[in-house]
């Protein structure tokens, strides 16, 4: 997972994700969820 992870922070959404600070429930869950959520 964290390979595919990294194909994310690739593609810019992963890395919008990581570069928001604001307090939203994808901060709750682990990054490889966040990132899937981003993928779908």
């Amino acid at each position: 997972m964290p390979e595919n992870m990294g194909s994310v922070v690739k593609n810019g959404k992963e890395r919008r994700f990581t570069l928001d600070p604001s307090p939203k429930p994808f901060k709750l869950r682990t990054r490889s969820e966040a990132s899937e959520k981003f993928l779908k």
